[in-house]
């Protein structure tokens, strides 16, 4: 459970967003973070509450196996891969990369991070997969036992650009849900992260992301959406995510109608006095000058 202000909230872990986006749409579920790399398709009692932080997917390999997938992701082939449940997010974007290396014939696991964190504590690297995938903020809470405890290294994807052109061409189709390519994004995960010494990664390292995106029932109150916002964008994680969260995201295009509350907190933010104001003003005063200048001449 969390506590926003005094406010209960239950936190619910679902399969995915397919079925977060029908838990809000039918009520049952209030608001719900969502990765926003998948099409959000028709929901009629749906509103975007608003993008938040960048998910960046991250592929962790054992020790021995760094510099050869380094420079070929194809020394993946004859390893076992896990990317987490069958049928989550990360599992559907990852399926789209190792497709997109034409590895899309890879035999891959499907662990939850507890089991990955069971097996790490056995000490014994056989029952570990080769490699981990994982979808997420930065930092991911299981790459660090999976750096500290267990040796992974991180393997950059720096390939989200060529991604996207890629699906523009019509060469990308996605076996399970449809991946939304316009909202796939270069994301980077800074030196140092998960680790010192050695240092984890070496170098800021760039991979496949997309933004995470919260989304409302519309008849939850405007007020709690308000309070929601108010609490992630001023929380101290918000300061010093990379990149920081700040409440402009807002402006962004919307993937779905606006919730009211979110509509009536950027309007709290706005200053009373813009550019735009000023400018319209000043036109109106030199409307009214000229008027009352043609009167006098007129009357003269």
């Amino acid at each position: 459970a969390a506590r926003i202000r005094g406010a209960d909230a239950t936190l619910l872990t679902l399969p995915d967003a397919a079925d977060e986006l029908a838990a809000v749409d039918q009520g049952s579920v209030d608001l719900a973070l969502i990765s926003g790399a998948y099409h959000l398709g028709p929901h009629q009692h749906v509103r975007e509450v608003g993008p938040l932080y960048l998910e960046a997917l991250q592929l962790a390999v054992k020790p021995e196996l760094v510099d050869a997938v380094t420079r070929d992701l194809g020394a993946l082939r004859d390893h076992t891969v896990d990317t987490d449940l069958s049928g989550s997010e990360t599992s559907g974007l990852a399926e789209m990369v190792l497709t997109f290396v034409q590895l899309d014939t890879l035999a891959t696991e499907h662990r939850t991070d507890d089991q990955l964190l069971a097996s790490i504590r056995t000490g014994d690297p056989g029952t570990l997969p080769d490699a981990v995938v994982r979808l997420g903020i930065v930092p991911s809470q299981i790459m660090f036992p999976l750096v500290r405890r267990a040796g992974y290294r991180l393997v950059p994807l720096a390939f989200a650009d060529a991604m996207r052109l890629s699906s523009l061409a019509g060469n990308l189709t996605s076996h399970t849900r449809e991946v939304d390519w316009q909202y796939i994004t270069d994301a980077v995960v800074p030196a140092f992260t998960y680790g010192t010494r050695p240092p984890v990664p070496e170098a800021p390292l760039h991979t496949v992301g997309s933004r995470l995106l919260m989304v409302a029932n519309e008849n939850v109150p405007r007020a709690a959406v308000e309070l929601v916002l108010d609490a992630a964008f001023h929380s101290r994680f918000a300061r010093i995510a990379d990149p920081p969260l700040d409440p402009s995201i807002l402006s962004l295009p919307p993937r779905l109608p606006h919730h009211p509350g979110t509509l009536a907190y950027r309007q709290r933010d706005r200053p009373l006095v813009t550019g735009d104001s000023v400018d319209t003003m000043s036109n109106l005063l030199s409307i009214v000058g000229a008027l009352v200048g043609g009167s006098l001449f007129l009357l003269q």
